[in-house]
């Protein structure tokens, strides 16, 4: 930030709120709308529709509380505000097959709510990537990426590893789309040509879209 108040006036805040319920989906930045993250044991949420601007002004003569956000944290913050303005685009025709599997799309969503927070993005390769016919089939590739203590944890490592699964057989059964290959990798193995050509989704592409989004499937193995 410029040490000059003309130069930048203003800052760009988040309203961090404690909440009791935990969701998966909203951990690591998955949802554009709405984040989950643990603070010195706590759980809080942010949302992006209660962002504000001030002036820097009125910080003036204030002491930041003592709390600490640990550079993970800060990163993600910031990716997920970030994301807002540059998520990924997927073909409109890709977009209706998901949102059209009611089953699929509210077992997807109890899934991740109950475990989501065990990987931290979700990334899929279309092909084609345009728009294409009733008839034809888009051809995914699925990733789901998870840090390397959780692929280093046995007991959480099995989760992931379970999620995914759980998570490719509900993409394969959703009528015009066929899984090629899936994998959990680790964050550490996937690559900036990985993240090209594999883009980031989230499930706020058929959460909201959904007219009862909270009324969700119980997970079907």
């Amino acid at each position: 930030m410029h040490d000059d108040y003309e130069a930048e006036p203003n800052i760009e805040l988040h309203i961090a709120r404690p909440v009791v319920k935990r969701d998966g989906n909203l951990f690591h930045a998955k949802n554009p709308r709405r984040l989950q993250f643990m603070l010195d044991q706590l759980l809080y949420e942010i949302k992006i529709h209660e962002r504000c601007i001030l002036t820097r002004g009125c910080l003036l003569g204030r002491s930041p509380l003592e709390r600490h956000l640990d550079e993970i944290l800060v990163r993600t913050i910031i990716f997920w505000t970030a994301n807002r303005y540059t998520r990924s685009a997927f073909p409109d025709a890709f977009n209706e097959r998901l949102n059209s599997a009611e089953r699929q799309k509210k077992t997807i969503e109890s899934l991740l709510k109950r475990d989501g927070d065990l990987v931290t993005g979700i990334y899929l390769r279309v092909d084609p990537q345009g728009e294409i016919g009733q008839e034809e089939r888009y051809r995914v590739i699925l990733r789901l990426t998870a840090r390397t203590k959780v692929m280093e944890d046995p007991d959480s490592a099995t989760k992931a590893i379970e999620l995914t699964e759980l998570l490719r057989k509900q993409f394969a059964r959703i009528d015009g789309v066929e899984i090629e290959s899936y994998e959990l990798v680790s964050e550490a193995d996937f690559s900036l040509d990985d993240l090209r050509e594999t883009p980031r989704w989230d499930y706020d592409y058929l959460s909201y879209r959904a007219c009862t989004p909270d009324n969700a499937a119980p997970a079907e193995a």
